[in-house]
């Protein structure tokens, strides 16, 4: 008889968090410590009398905030992504597979080809994530109820369906644009100032703590929706919930 997954005791769940926290730490440090200059961390701390102001400039201004706006947007998807696995009960599942990238990538896309600048991109690029969203979840809903294998197997197509789009919209693009597009497509990490980062990280961690409050109800789920219905959980609105805030999440990444 084949035995099932013990449960995650707390002292194993401190020890995989305190050991994922030093990565984190570890992937920061060489973040600041690489790049196209060559600068002495020691200019971090002030410990270092030579190290210029060029050098200080370049890791406050530039590194730091990149470094740390890649680890909030990390955290972001992954939590996405662990939110999407639970409700789907697939550990393929991840933040993309619901659709909602590929309406941001053509609502982005338009607006380059049409010669938006400045914030019209990611406004545009909000919009069309926005309405892929409602889309998505429109035409997954049957009966009143929000069918989950529904939610993917739409977000799949909607996906094929964004990439021909754009890809016909490139075949439209003068070379500067077409330049421009892809640059947008493969996305970037800006060095985006530490308070322009606030109300993103304020975003990112109220969605979060949401999220991390249905764990219980995502645990229940395991047994299958009749099963979490009769252990008392709202199956409907917690399905609702998961894929609103997972694809908030997601959208946290056109703000750059």
């Amino acid at each position: 008889m084949r035995r099932g997954r013990e449960p995650l005791s707390a002292a194993r769940l401190a020890g995989w968090t305190a050991a994922l926290g030093l990565l984190l730490l570890v992937s920061l440090a060489l973040g600041l410590a690489f790049g196209a200059g060559d600068v002495s961390l020691r200019a971090l701390f002030g410990g270092d009398p030579a190290a210029s102001e060029i050098d200080r400039a370049i890791l406050f201004h530039v590194r730091l905030p990149r470094v740390l706006l890649a680890a909030l947007l990390g955290g972001a998807l992954t939590t996405a992504g662990v939110a999407f696995q639970a409700l789907l009960r697939n550990p393929l599942a991840d933040p993309y597979v619901l659709g909602v990238s590929g309406g941001a990538s053509i609502g982005g896309v338009i607006a380059l080809l049409i010669g938006l600048g400045g914030l019209g991109v990611p406004a545009l690029a909000f919009a069309g994530a926005l309405g892929a969203l409602w889309l998505i979840q429109w035409i997954a809903t049957v009966d009143g109820r929000l069918a989950v294998f529904t939610i993917l197997l739409t977000g799949a197509i909607f996906n094929a369906f964004s990439a021909a789009l754009i890809y016909f919209i490139q075949s439209l693009a003068s070379l500067e644009e077409l330049h421009a597009i892809v640059f947008c497509l493969m996305g970037r990490i800006p060095s985006l100032e530490l308070g322009l980062q606030a109300p993103l990280a304020l975003v990112v961690v109220g969605v979060t703590a949401v999220l991390f409050a249905l764990g219980r109800d995502f645990n229940a789920l395991t047994l299958g929706e009749e099963g979490a219905q009769q252990v008392g959980v709202h199956v409907e609105r917690v399905k609702r919930m998961t894929f609103i805030l997972g694809s908030l999440l997601t959208l946290s990444l056109i703000h750059i």
